[in-house]
């Protein structure tokens, strides 16, 4: 039992039982994902992937140029986005370095069809710590992203 003086009466001491309180519940929010690549294919791809694990990650949207890619992320905010290099209109080195004036919570993964030494080289250069080569997306992309989780915000708590 839980002991609360009453503000109405002083003197009085109202018993309320802990279980009548609302309980504090953790949500986990999914992360939220943009997709931006030109490959429709690709972008299917990694929907299908991330579909399976839609309790951790939702695909909120998906971009096919750069112009796209940021128009989106204004719109949408997403947790994270997954950015393609090569993609047309603007490159996907013009929208990392645009997306960390216009949202710089954002976590963004580059992938490209580079050596891996060339991109993490890419990425370093814009301050990126994720890099996934287009190669290796099945099964270097789950592990990134429950990293990105791990270090993102924590849970949510609704009373």
């Amino acid at each position: 039992m839980l002991l609360i003086r009453a503000a109405v009466f002083p003197y009085r001491i109202a018993c309320i039982d802990r279980l009548s309180l609302p309980a504090k519940r953790h949500i986990h929010m999914p992360l939220r994902i943009l997709i931006a690549d030109d490959s429709d294919r690709l972008r299917a791809g990694i929907r299908q992937l991330l579909s399976s694990h839609a309790e951790e990650w939702i695909v909120c949207g998906e971009a096919a140029d750069g112009e796209q890619a940021l128009t989106q992320v204004n719109q949408l905010k997403p947790d994270v986005i997954l950015l393609d290099l090569s993609i047309p209109r603007l490159s996907g080195v013009e929208v990392a370095r645009s997306l960390r004036q216009i949202l710089p919570s954002i976590t963004v993964v580059i992938m490209s069809q580079q050596e891996p030494k060339v991109l993490r080289q890419i990425a370093e250069s814009l301050d990126v710590t994720y890099c996934v080569p287009k190669s290796t997306i099945a099964t270097d992309l789950i592990s990134h992203l429950r990293n990105i989780s791990a270090c993102h915000s924590g849970p949510k708590q609704i009373f």
